[in-house]
């Protein structure tokens, strides 16, 4: 009898490690309808998910986050955050966020257009390729583009270079963040941008536009496309060059980490004066 009361104390034990399961729903508080895709994680840490249809989600969290901090973000609204430990005492676990407030300018953009760029990573290698064994929602891969301090360009174009993929469909948010140094990434966009590829479209490049979304960068900035559908088991491998690198984080709350390894994505843009 002890020997089985010590094996269910254990067995709870271990399960409290592995942390409380939350469920919730995140509402848009204008006009309380739901918000699927919303970015849901402990900052910094590599706890997080992705809001599903119907603004549902389930996040797992153990005790050992208490004091750290949980942020709720969606392009365009502004974000929760509250600790950890505070937010399990709620008597729900459903978050409203309010839409941002911008001051509306009648802007009229003429650009000189100076030349245009590929920046990134270009190959189409079907034998050096790239994956990362992660297709949670929320996990991002991103590629640097290199522009000088002073260059301002427009994105015209994304292009991507998929050497295989066993899934039926991929479904991408795609982001854009400013990048200074290591650590300071930023978003720079305003409203959020979604890609949906299916089986038969997964051939060599892929090219999706987003000229029309007028999206204005000086200096580096990162090219990242995010999971936000839970697609199961099977595999995505990139073409790859073993000279360039990565940048991948597992949740989008987390810390970004660098590859050794440049998976194809690439960007085509005016440079514009």
């Amino acid at each position: 009898m002890k020997k089985l009361l010590l094996m269910l104390l254990l067995m709870l034990g271990n399960l409290w490690s592995f942390g409380q399961t939350i469920t919730g729903k995140v509402i848009n508080s204008e006009n309380m309808t739901p918000m699927e895709y919303v970015s849901i994680g402990v900052v910094g840490m590599d706890i997080g998910t992705v809001s599903e249809s119907e603004g549902t989600y389930h996040l797992t969290i153990g005790k050992e986050y208490d004091e750290e901090v949980l942020r709720f973000s969606y392009i365009g609204f502004e974000h929760f955050e509250i600790k950890v430990k505070d937010f399990r005492s709620r008597p729900n676990y459903n978050v409203e966020l309010s839409p941002m407030a911008y001051e509306l300018q009648e802007i009229i953009v003429t650009p000189n257009i100076l030349g245009r760029k590929t920046l990134g990573h270009t190959g189409n290698s079907k034998t050096n390729t790239a994956g990362f064994g992660e297709y949670k929602l929320g996990f991002e891969h991103a590629v640097r583009m290199k522009l000088s301090k002073t260059e301002k360009a427009i994105i015209k174009k994304i292009n991507l270079n998929i050497a295989r993929c066993t899934f039926d469909s991929l479904h991408y948010r795609v982001n854009i963040y400013n990048i200074k140094g290591k650590k300071k990434i930023t978003s720079i966009l305003k409203k959020p941008i979604y890609v949906k590829f299916n089986k038969e479209e997964i051939k060599d490049e892929i090219s999706f536009d987003l000229e029309d979304e007028n999206i204005i960068v000086t200096g580096d900035f990162l090219v990242s496309l995010e999971h936000i559908k839970d697609l199961g088991d099977g595999e995505v491998a990139y073409s790859a060059d073993n000279k360039q690198k990565t940048y991948v984080r597992k949740t989008s709350q987390g810390k970004w980490k660098i590859v050794k390894t440049g998976i194809s994505i690439s960007a085509d843009v005016l440079i514009i004066k």
